[in-house]
């Protein structure tokens, strides 16, 4: 009887994991579930776990990767209840989920982990996906040697098994991250090798993305012509599928090499064919690639209605997918257009924006590259448990060859230390532009402020506002650093209190805030005038009110954002140079 029992519990488990592989996502997860349901009811913890994995992998799919992690890890539990082996294909599922989710320093573990599981069991001919996953971590990450040695050992076991079609992706791939450096030639020759396959095969969007990559190249390289040939060809390529998402990065890439050229007539035509098939193929990345191209070209035409309402449509697409780079693109470019109008305001307010988004990546890619660097010391430190496990006989050899790693280790260590200062620099000199295009965004406000006209038919509260302002503006008494608010209220013929709520219902800031900004926005003045540059910062903080430099400093900081000095060697220098258009890839 009870072996009946367990045939009974086997079987039906075994039948609806086997119905996974058939069946649409939401039919697979009834069947993965009614599988834990029945090994929950038995108590069988070994098909339990099985059925743990496959809602794992069948949330993977359907890049639920919460949902998916959740389940792999009582799966992980299960498995270890029960001593039994770790599955290769799991800690890869687990990879792919944390890179999904990005989070690329916990998918680099456990790929790693899968690596050394499947040598474990002899079946290193089964790597290879998770060679191309740790290329792809590597290559955003900026270590395009690691990510070359990954795409060429997935390569090997891809023509091993002569799987042509995920070779020739392969090859792209790899002539991607050569283009990356101008003037590379062997982008373009693996381009071509890859071109070759997928002609073989009659793979059109092989085809089409291989051309795509080899305009990238050309127009690197300044061959534009070539350029438009390529991204030509492939777009009728992508026309024989039709793959619209893919036409659409090919029609940004046409626009902008006319956009280079000052034809942009055509550089228009191209970017509206992009949208209009972004919106067919419901790629919202592609469609905020290209409205953001077409309202750079609005603005540069002087169509100001047009480009504002592209910047914004990209924007509100930006923001929703949190593609940061096209946030910062849009922030700056609003900034530019609303300052060609004159209106300061929002040009200060984008401004700012740009200058926080480039913040975040900054220090977004700067833990990147730290995560990369914690994930290299992970695997140094496995490999030096490993290491202390052999046999005795085996120990000279190994500490001869610790030796040379330890040097190997130390070579490569300082080379990525370089690497990453080199980063920081480059993002910081970056951050550094953002905050004087603020800067001058301040200076051409304070220039263009106008005096406020007393105004007809204001409520005693509004007038009160209006005395204070205009006294404040013509004789300047908050200069004087002993002012107080009995003083300012006897001089309007009025009562601390009712000055004070005034103050605070109608321009939502209490006393001290109200002169402490007067002050900071009268030492802008002097500091972005050559006729006060001999001025030390401490004189012009005591001629505009402050008691101190240590006040001055702090409030100038918590109002403005940046200090004193930087200000006005911002102020006074020349403007800075506009920035250049990033190229879209696909």
């Amino acid at each position: 009887m009870k072996r009946a029992i367990v045939i009974l519990v086997v079987f039906p488990c075994i039948a609806y994991s086997s119905l996974l592989r058939y069946d649409s996502d939401s039919a697979s997860l009834t069947y993965a579930f009614r599988a834990l349901d029945l090994a929950r009811k038995m108590k069988d913890k070994k098909s339990e776990a099985e059925a743990c994995q496959n809602l794992g992998k069948t949330f993977l799919g359907m890049s639920q990767y919460k949902q998916a992690l959740m389940y792999f890890d009582l799966s992980g539990k299960l498995t270890r209840l029960l001593r039994l082996p770790d599955d290769p294909i799991v800690a890869e599922c687990i990879g792919s989920c944390y890179k999904g989710a990005g989070n690329n320093k916990l998918a680099v573990e456990y790929f790693l982990k899968a690596l050394d599981l499947y040598k474990e069991k002899n079946v290193e001919n089964k790597r290879y996906n998770v060679f191309v996953s740790l290329a792809m971590i590597y290559a955003e990450w900026g270590w395009d040697d690691h990510a070359l040695e990954f795409y060429r050992k997935a390569l090997e076991i891809q023509m091993g098994d002569n799987d042509s079609t995920a070779a020739a992706y392969t090859l792209s791939n790899i002539a991607g991250i050569y283009s990356k450096s101008l003037g590379n030639e062997k982008g373009l020759e693996y381009n071509h090798q890859s071109l070759m396959i997928f002609r073989k095969l009659n793979d059109f969007r092989g085809i089409a993305y291989v051309l795509n990559g080899i305009g990238i190249y050309y127009n690197s390289v300044h061959k534009y012509d070539s350029a438009k040939i390529a991204f030509r060809e492939a777009i009728r390529n992508y026309q024989k599928i039709p793959y619209y998402e893919g036409m659409s990065f090919a029609y940004s890439n046409l626009g902008e090499i006319f956009l280079k050229e000052n034809n942009q007539a055509q550089a228009l035509t191209c970017f509206t064919h992009s949208i209009r098939l972004a919106d067919s193929g419901k790629s919202e990345i592609a469609r905020c690639t290209a409205l953001t191209s077409l309202g750079k070209i609005y603005l540069q035409t002087g169509q100001i209605k047009k480009a504002s309402s592209a910047l914004h449509l990209s924007l509100e697409i930006a923001v929703s997918r949190n593609f940061k780079e096209a946030m910062a693109d849009n922030y700056l470019a609003l900034a530019t257009l609303y300052k060609q109008k004159g209106e300061l305001n929002p040009a200060f307010h984008y401004g700012r924006l740009y200058i926080e988004t480039r913040d975040s990546l900054f220090r977004e890619n700067s833990q990147k590259v730290i995560a990369e660097m914690e994930a290299r010391y992970e695997a140094e430190k496995k490999e030096r448990q490993i290491r202390q496990l052999t046999k005795e006989n085996e120990l000279n050899k190994l500490a001869i060859h610790a030796r040379e790693k330890i040097t190997l280790i130390s070579v490569i260590s300082s080379a990525v230390l370089i690497i990453l200062l080199l980063f920081l620099a480059r993002f910081y000199y970056l951050k550094q532009r953002a905050y004087q295009h603020y800067v001058r965004l301040t200076v051409d406000h304070i220039k263009k402020e106008q005096k406020i006209e007393p105004k007809e038919f204001l409520t005693a509260s509004q007038r009160l506002i209006e005395e204070l302002i205009q006294a404040m503006s013509a004789e300047k008494h908050f200069l004087d650093p002993e002012l107080t608010l009995a003083e300012v209220a006897q001089k309007l013929n009025t009562n601390t209190t009712y000055l004070s709520k005034a103050i605070n219902d109608l321009l939502n800031k209490n006393f001290s805030t109200y002169i402490n900004e007067l002050r900071i926005r009268e030492a802008q003045i002097m500091l972005s005038d050559n006729e006060y540059c001999k001025l030390s910062i401490e004189g012009i903080a005591i001629s505009s009110g402050f008691n101190s430099k240590s006040a001055f400093n702090s409030a100038f900081k918590k109002f403005t954002g940046v200090t004193p000095s930087f200000f006005q060697k911002s102020a006074l220098k020349k403007p800075l140079g506009s920035v250049r258009n990033r190229q879209v890839t696909a």
